[in-house]
Order: structure tokens, then C-alpha cells, then sequence
């Protein structure tokens, strides 16, 4: 048994990647080849995506401490990439207790049914927690009934949503281009070379141990020596 989790610790993004997969794995439908056989039940599924992110967690430390470039950038995606894992697992273990619609089709005009235990997505989970109590409280003095008030925030946030990150990530792009050209622009050019410090002290001190002044030095000399032209006279 230590030898399959040896294996799976050594490929953590492959491993989660999967997990991933698992978890999600309703949510795609299936090739016209495989519509014919059974899918295999929800709770099997979750229980494999489950095992294999719990067996990946306890190797997840030795593989954010290597110190190589290509081991940092898999770290990097890792530490994005499990957190996530962790949270879809979460949501996705409390919507196999759930019944079988999900909560956007509460809002289309051809349901007529109650949804006292639907089924969220990420995009659900957002609106539950941070626009649908105030769009509701914004709405309050609005003419209509509660239901159709609910529909059209949760319209307006669906809308909203996607060009919001659009639009951020454009934002992001623009930021990143700039400041690219600004760290490009601040470089020298090609064969010119600023002299630091350090070198501007070694030219000194290699001038002054050299013991021929400088011409700097000699226009200093000149004009601090003593005007001598009144003695002669005398």
C-alpha cells in the first residue's frame, strides 16, 4: 500500500488535476459512445477524489521546499491549484445531499417548481454570500413580487459578473504591459556601463596612488598658490 501512495506524491499536479476532474465529473456530458453505460454513483466518485487529495496532502510540505526554478513554478501552481481542489470537494460533498437542480434553474421563467434544496456552483456561492441580501434591500420599495425581485438580481449578477472579471483582467494585462515597458526602458542600453560605487573608489584611490594629480587637481593648485608679484617689486 506504500508503494501506490509513494506514486501519487510524485506526481502532486497530475494528482490533483484528476482530483479535480473527479469532482467535476457530472457537471460534463458524456461522448455519444458512453451515453449507453451508467454512470457510476455521485458518492463513489467524490469518495476516489477525496482519497487521492488526502494522500497528496502530507507530501505537499517537501514539495514546496525545493529550491530549483521549474520545482517553484509547480509549487506556485500547486498552491493554487489545491486550495481550489479543497474548496470544490467541499461544495461538491454538500451538493450530492442535495436535490438534483442547481440553483440557477430556480430562475428561469419556464420553472414553476419550489427550490428548497438546490444544487450551487461557485457563482452561487458568491451570490448568496456577497450581492443577493443587498441587491434584495435595494429592491425593497421596488414594485413586485419577492420571487421576481430575486430573479432579476440574480440575472443582473450573472451579467455582471463575467464583465466585471473581464474587465479586471484587462486591467491586470494593461498593468503588466506597462510595467514591463517601464523595467525595459529603465535598463541601460546595450555596451554602456554605469560605474557603481565600488568602482568609482578604486579609480580614485588608483589615481592617488599613482601620485600624478589629476587635472582637477592641478586647476586647484594654481589658484590656491600665494600671489608672489608684490615681494619681487620690493
Amino acid at each position: 500500500m506504500v508503494k501506490p501512495l509513494a506514486m501519487l506524491q510524485a506526481w502532486p499536479l497530475l494528482v490533483t488535476l484528476l482530483s479535480l476532474a473527479l469532482q467535476n465529473v457530472r457537471e460534463v456530458p458524456p461522448p455519444a459512445l458512453l451515453e449507453s453505460i451508467p454512470r457510476p454513483p455521485e458518492g463513489l466518485v467524490l469518495a476516489c477524489a477525496t482519497f487521492l487529495l488526502a494522500a497528496l496532502l502530507p507530501a505537499i510540505r517537501s514539495h514546496l521546499s525545493v529550491k530549483s526554478l521549474t520545482a517553484c513554478l509547480r509549487s506556485l501552481v500547486l498552491v493554487i491549484l489545491i486550495p481550489l481542489s479543497v474548496c470544490s470537494l467541499g461544495l461538491a460533498w454538500y451538493n450530492i445531499f442535495q436535490e438534483g437542480y442547481y440553483m440557477e434553474d430556480c430562475f428561469v421563467p419556464e420553472w414553476k417548481k419550489d427550490c428548497p434544496q438546490p444544487r450551487y456552483r461557485f457563482c452561487d456561492v458568491a451570490y448568496e454570500l456577497g450581492f443577493r441580501e443587498r441587491c434584495l434591500m435595494a429592491r425593497m420599495t421596488d414594485s413586485g413580487s419577492f420571487n421576481a425581485k430575486e430573479r432579476e438580481c440574480y440575472n443582473v449578477f450573472r451579467t455582471r459578473l463575467p464583465l466585471c472579471l473581464r474587465m479586471a483582467a484587462q486591467c491586470l494585462a494593461a498593468a503588466c504591459f506597462i510595467g514591463g515597458m517601464v523595467v525595459a526602458d529603465s535598463r541601460p542600453l546595450t555596451g554602456s556601463r554605469s560605474a557603481d560605487e565600488a568602482t568609482m573608489v578604486a579609480e580614485a584611490r588608483a589615481q592617488g596612488w599613482s601620485g600624478q594629480p589629476t587635472g582637477m587637481h592641478r586647476r586647484s593648485l594654481a589658484d590656491n598658490r600665494p600671489d608672489m608679484s608684490a615681494l619681487d617689486d620690493g
